[in-house]
């Protein structure tokens, strides 16, 4: 079955939704809530390979965003982008980094260590979604 970004979409919609359920411990300790991400790709192996596919290829060019952002707005736009990206795959972790980083400026001259604990957490979950696909 194909899908649309039409159906995409849906899926992205229902994250919002599945963020007031409750995370279990378990699924906080792995980069990706795979449990999460099966609710969000409606059980489709398609689906999930699609939608992590796009995200490897989406955060890279928000964290150079956040990287270069120049203006508080700017900043917070990729941080905040990063951290919606991370909760509808179950990223928690890499969310929550992301959601610290939307309250710091980019004129703060802490702005670039905390780009730094973005990008880890960018980088640990990637490996681990490309350890998945790898495996699909």
């Amino acid at each position: 079955m194909a899908y649309t970004s039409r159906d995409i979409g849906s899926a992205a919609t229902a994250a919002v939704r599945d963020r007031s359920e409750s995370v279990t411990d378990a699924a906080r300790d792995e980069p990706v809530d795979l449990a999460h991400l099966a609710r969000q790709t409606l059980d489709d192996a398609d689906l999930e390979r699609e939608v992590l596919g796009l995200f490897l290829s989406q955060t890279e060019i928000f964290l150079e965003r956040l990287r270069g952002a120049r203006t508080a707005e700017s900043w917070r736009m990729a941080a905040h982008t990063i951290k919606g990206s991370a909760r509808n795959i179950g990223a928690w972790h890499l969310a929550e980094v992301a959601r610290v980083a939307e309250g710091y400026n980019p004129a703060d001259r802490r702005a670039a260590a905390m780009v730094d604990k973005v990008a880890d957490a960018l980088g640990l979950t990637n490996r681990y979604i490309e350890g998945r696909l790898a495996l699909a």
